[in-house]
């Protein structure tokens, strides 16, 4: 019976502490974009609620950031706002995807004394027509959100999701 214990716990310990390589561009997938639960989202969400109490730390020359056991590839930067009711995570970046420029990932955490939930969103380089044209041509009727697109001060383009944690 305890022999039965010990191996559990140690395949379990084996699978949690797997690390995995991950190409940030993996976190804007179909359903990313479609404000959906996307298991990466989650993934990178989770991970990033856990290494927080560790302190976050980015190798800014390798463009990698280790959170848990997992490595993001492909993170220029990294800055993080406090209010106190709100924690934010800017993660810069610099990919094509859809046939568009993405420059930026965030994260929200929101608690207030009636709930918790998060939010994530991207940043589009350009304007929000022509992000929605590009999106559109690529994506045809798999994307569906076109109506929550933002212009943002510096004139790129914003897409917000909110989920309830």
């Amino acid at each position: 019976m305890i022999r039965i214990f010990l191996l559990s716990f140690m395949y379990l310990t084996m699978i949690s502490t797997h690390a995995e390589t991950i190409q940030i561009e993996e976190l804007l997938n179909d359903d990313a974009l479609n404000c959906y639960s996307s298991e990466s989202i989650f993934k990178f969400s989770n991970d990033l609620r856990e290494q927080k109490k560790r302190g976050i730390k980015l190798n800014k020359s390798e463009q990698k950031l280790k959170l848990g056991s997992n490595i993001y590839n492909g993170i220029q930067a990294h800055q993080n706002y406090k209010t106190q009711h709100m924690i934010q995570h800017d993660f810069a970046v610099n990919f094509k995807k859809n046939g568009v420029k993405v420059i930026k990932i965030a994260f929200q955490a929101i608690k207030t004394s009636e709930s918790e939930s998060g939010a994530y969103y991207f940043i589009f380089e350009g304007k929000p027509s022509a992000v929605l044209f590009q999106l559109k041509r690529t994506l045809g009727d798999i994307w569906n959100i076109e109506n929550t697109l933002e212009e943002t001060p510096q004139g790129n383009t914003k897409l917000s999701c909110v989920y309830i944690g």
